[in-house]
């Protein structure tokens, strides 16, 4: 939950340390319903995501992908 367990700001990863990747989301709510979905984005390589204060929760997929905290 964004406040409580993940702060906003902006975070990076070098990719996945796997042959599969990942994805992103930005969500309003947590009951699991496609349109809480506010924003996605498939990971594989390096990328950067921004976890704004209005986002209810941030939810991280994949396996060996680490996500640090930039701003």
């Amino acid at each position: 939950l964004v406040g409580s367990q993940i702060a906003p700001g902006t975070y990076q990863t070098p990719g996945t340390t796997t042959e599969f990747g990942g994805a992103w989301y930005r969500l309003s709510g947590t009951t699991g319903d496609y349109s809480e979905i506010i924003a996605i984005e498939s990971v594989k390589g390096p990328a950067t995501m921004t976890v704004l204060p209005t986002d209810h929760a941030v939810k991280f997929v994949g396996a060996g992908i680490t996500w640090t905290k930039i701003s």
